[in-house]
């Protein structure tokens, strides 16, 4: 039997098929990219029959300062800034959708 794979994403208790009858290497590689990005949703890679290959947990942190060097005060608190008002726009979207 020759199988299909898709993605399952988990976001705010709904769940969102995509990626549908893509090739597995390919979601494996999306989902290997995936698990360095936060904030993220729960993902599984699905295979057409209902059985899950490999998942990634949800990440709620978010990453402040830089990657490189010795972040300052300054650092933190504009990433934090930045962090929180993209948790608005998101809220106001989701207002709009609901």
């Amino acid at each position: 039997m020759k199988y299909y794979y898709f993605l399952r994403v988990y976001c705010n208790g709904t769940t969102y098929d995509i990626k549908q009858h893509c090739p597995k290497t390919y979601l494996e590689g999306y989902l290997d990219c995936m698990e360095a990005i936060a904030p993220r949703n729960k993902m599984e890679l699905v295979r057409s029959d209902g059985k899950v290959i490999y998942h990634i947990e949800a990440v709620d942190h978010v990453y402040l300062g830089q990657r490189a060097g010795f972040p300052n005060s300054g650092h933190y608190q504009r990433a934090g800034e930045k962090a929180l008002a993209r948790a608005e726009s998101l809220r106001q979207q989701e207002k709009g959708t609901k």
